[in-house]
């Protein structure tokens, strides 16, 4: 039993983004750091964690890729690729006592077996986090940095793949190649010379199960752990790193698979209860698809009947605001037309007045002009009357002239200048 005495090597290749994501895990800034972060200081803060930090950037935003920036300077690097640098976490046996002391050998011998197994010249920065439940793993941020000689010179270049590719070779060497046939059966390919054609051992899975094996090697050989044990081999090919939360419910299952075969069920019952869970998963499922399709049936509904209200809403303002603007309107195009009234009917006072006082002046004329003939006339008819009385008798004279002084003594016509008719 290995559980407790094993360690284990687990690594990934990171892009821009996964390096910015690490970050953000280191700084705590991100849900999965948060609910891990658990243990505080005397200050109630968490306890800081330790750090191999060669080039100085600190725990700070931007501090570790500043560190991968500082790392790869000056190197060349494969402008095609798309993984940038690599991140290894080396699991201590949790039989191995936590103090100080041995918080900074952790850091130290994981920290010395990637350079060692990778060139030399490949850690940027290594941390043991001390404010998680667990405290036996530590984090290696890593991009290996090697000399390469060519007809130009030599040059530092960063590689991810070439040391773990090496490591894999020298355990496991070399393997015949095996190809599907058309019958769908794997078979040995060979040469034109008839044997078998070999290629390098050096795929993920044997860059695993090779790491596996050194690190093991170097707990028991370099930290001196002489107590401690190989880790099981996997059987599957499969990723086999787990996160903290689904290494908790990984152990859950295992648990609940040991209740199991304490109960005594046997294999085809498991069977039954996978079919039967598989049955209610697929009845569950299309219940599923067909609860959703009624519920966008049923949201699509809403949104076409929240659609017509909305138009017999707006309409409705329309046809208030018309209505008031109508009303608005009508009001201001009476009191407009009061107004133009008013001002007609003032500008026809103006023209009336203007023409009866002329009229007025030229009836004046006329009857100043009347009133000189009259008189002209008048004198005109004392010299008649005088040479009349001397032809005619004064008797019959008289009487004539009476009558003729009768008719014009008659008072004159008045003249009256009628003005503008009221409203």
């Amino acid at each position: 039993m290995t559980k407790g005495k094993s360690g284990s090597f687990r690594a990934n290749s990171l892009t821009t983004s996964d390096l910015s994501a690490m970050e953000s895990h280191e700084l705590r800034n991100d849900l999965a750091g948060q609910k891990r972060s658990v243990r505080k200081g005397p200050d109630g803060e968490p306890v800081p964690p330790l750090l191999y930090d060669p080039y100085g950037t600190g725990l700070t935003k931007g501090g570790l890729v500043k560190a991968h920036a500082e790392h790869i300077d000056g190197a060349r690097v494969n402008k095609g690729a798309s993984k940038i640098a690599r991140h290894a976490f080396l699991q201590f046996p949790t039989d191995l006592d936590i103090t100080p002391e041995t918080e900074q050998m952790m850091l130290d011998q994981a920290v010395e077996f990637v350079n060692q197994t990778h060139g030399g010249r490949a850690v940027f920065r290594g941390r043991l986090d001390r404010d998680e439940e667990g405290r036996h793993g530590v984090d290696v941020f890593f991009a290996p940095r090697y000399a390469k000689t060519t007809k130009r010179g030599t040059k530092d270049w960063i590689s991810l793949t070439k040391f773990g590719k090496e490591r894999a070779v020298e355990i496991f060497g070399q393997k015949p190649l095996r190809k599907k046939n058309n019958e769908g059966k794997f078979k040995p390919v060979e040469g034109d010379d008839g044997n078998a054609v070999m290629v390098d051992c050096d795929s993920q899975y044997y860059q695993g199960r090779a790491f596996q094996d050194l690190w093991f090697e170097h707990l028991h050989d370099q930290v001196g752990l002489d107590w401690v044990e190989r880790g099981k081999k996997k059987v599957g090919r499969d990723q086999d790193r787990l996160e903290v939360e689904e290494f908790k419910f990984q152990r859950e299952r295992e648990k609940l698979d040991q209740e199991r075969l304490a109960q005594n069920q046997d294999l085809e019952e498991a069977q039954r209860q996978a079919q039967e869970t598989w049955e209610d998963a697929s009845d569950a499922l299309d219940q599923l698809y067909a609860a959703k399709n009624e519920a966008d049936a049923i949201r699509e509904k809403a949104y076409q009947e929240g659609l017509k209200d909305a138009e017999r809403s707006i309409q409705s303002e329309i046809d208030q605001r018309w209505a008031k603007h109508g009303e608005q309107r009508s009001e201001a195009f009476a009191e407009a037309e009061e107004r133009a009234w008013e001002r007609i009917k003032g500008r026809i006072d103006e023209l009336v007045t203007e023409r009866a006082s002329e009229r007025l002046q030229k009836a004046e004329k006329k009857a100043e002009a009347a009133i000189g003939r009259q008189r002209a006339l008048k004198r005109a008819l004392d010299m008649v009357w005088v040479v009349l009385r001397r032809l005619i008798g004064r008797e019959d004279l008289a009487a004539v002239k009476a009558a003729h002084e009768a008719e014009l003594s008659k008072p004159a016509k008045e003249f009256k200048l009628r003005g503008p008719e009221g409203p």
